[in-house]
């Protein structure tokens, strides 16, 4: 029976209604693009962008959930405090390092990876912007441990809104590289409203001021906690992009093109759960914190097995009208449907495998998580290549790719989650 006046319940339509609502508009930002931007450009358009997210995923994005639990324990635990500077420290000196390397690097090189020199100047600018663009996601997993769903879900929409005007005017004005400048001012802007919001709830000089001194006593946490996490997604997001490099230099943009409007039309079969799960980080946490074990491991037990379920229903409905949700990209991804279909087998271990995540990283099991990482990354680029070899698609021989990187995290996630139980169990 559901609660409807639970915290929890509530914390979760607030964010369905403001994250959700936000997203949508990012799809239709899509959709606007397919139609105004050839294949080609829309392909070269999404690969900086898919850079971008690549290098917010390596230095900051993984660190959300790590950011909502020290903040959660923030507020009873004066050492979390310290840890959460920390964090924040660790991830700019990481976008700074990353940043200058983006800003210095030869223009050869980035050319050969690009294949395209109109697309050297963003780059440079990815570097410049860097530091910037990394507070946003930390600052928003403050606002999830401070069970800001409301707040964070009013934000996203303004901001997609936002974006879309960003992306339009920019195409309008110079085509799909005026689009990418249009993508630039948005994070932009996007992490000083997020640093205005955060400031709200929290005095950020008071904090610095009063913790700044602890950091000492609380370094161990970069080698027991954040730098595996950072290790983890070193490997991770750099082989998914160089995926990416590899699809293009075998089909070319078009195949970037295919492959991002497929993984948005799963991405959104999963928003809905990603909220959830979102919403569910922070609960979990106070659940864990109060060693109330009993309904911790009761609310990931329903969860599974609604996600579960809720999955096997989306990839029978997605195949089933596979033409008609790929045209509305336009014309020329309805021939798509086979690699849609591949890349929809995933969704759910996917799903589940990022819910047990959430349990690791409660207790504090990062390392086994960057062990998976490496394990799932050598099979998921062993096998993409070996699918190219034997001559299939390279969009297929991606998604094939992912589906074995899943499996491989889902057993491994799953196997230590029984442990996790099995053990609170015993202590009862």
């Amino acid at each position: 029976m559901i609660n409807y006046k639970s915290p929890f319940f509530k914390a979760f339509i607030s964010t369905i209604l403001g994250s959700g609502f936000s997203k949508l508009i990012l799809i239709a930002v899509t959709f606007y693009c397919t139609h105004v931007l050839s294949k080609e450009y829309f392909g070269a358009f999404s690969f900086v962008r898919n850079t971008l997210n690549m290098i917010l995923c390596m230095c900051v994005a993984n660190y959300i959930n790590l950011c909502t639990k020290f903040t959660v324990e923030a507020q009873t635990q004066r050492s979390s405090r310290a840890r959460l500077l920390i964090l924040y420290i660790f991830s700019l000196s990481i976008c700074v390092i990353v940043g200058l390397g983006l800003c210095l690097a030869p223009s050869k090189w980035l050319i050969n990876i690009t294949g395209r020199s109109d697309l050297l100047f963003s780059f440079r600018l990815i570097g410049l912007l860097l530091p910037l663009f990394m507070l946003q996601p930390l600052n928003e997993g403050i606002l999830r441990g401070l069970k800001k769903f409301k707040v964070i879900g009013i934000v996203q929409v303004s901001t997609s809104i936002l974006f879309f005007l960003c992306v339009a005017i920019g195409i309008r004005l110079n085509n799909y590289i005026g689009g990418i400048y249009g993508i630039l001012f948005y994070y932009s802007l996007y992490s000083i409203i997020t640093i205005c919001v955060v400031s709200r709830y929290i005095n950020i000089y008071r904090l610095i001021k009063s913790h700044l001194g602890e950091i000492r006593s609380e370094v161990s946490v970069v080698n027991r906690m954040i730098l595996p996490v950072f290790i983890l997604s070193f490997i991770e997001a750099p082989l998914n992009w160089w995926a990416q490099v590899i699809m293009a230099k075998n089909s070319g943009m078009v195949a970037i093109s295919t492959m991002t409007a497929i993984l948005q039309i799963r991405n959104f079969v999963i928003i809905l759960p990603s909220y959830y799960m979102n919403t569910f980080t922070s609960f979990a946490t106070s659940l864990n914190a109060q060693h109330n074990y009993k309904v911790y491991y009761d609310k990931f037990g329903k969860s599974i097995i609604i996600f579960f379920i809720g999955s096997l229903l989306s990839i029978v409905v997605f195949q089933i009208f596979s033409k008609l949700i790929l045209g509305l990209y336009g014309t020329e991804y309805t021939e798509d449907s086979f690699p849609f279909f591949i890349a929809n087998l995933s969704i759910p271990l996917l799903l589940i495998g990022n819910l047990l995540k959430i349990d690791l990283i409660i207790h504090e099991h990062q390392r086994l998580m960057l062990i998976a990482s490496i394990i799932s990354s050598i099979a998921f680029i062993g096998c993409m290549l070996l699918l190219i070899h034997m001559g299939i698609d390279s969009v297929v021989s991606y998604f094939g790719g992912q589906l074995a990187q899943y499996i491989i995290i889902y057993l491994m996630f799953k196997i230590q989650y029984n442990k996790n139980k099995h053990e609170v169990y015993e202590k009862i």
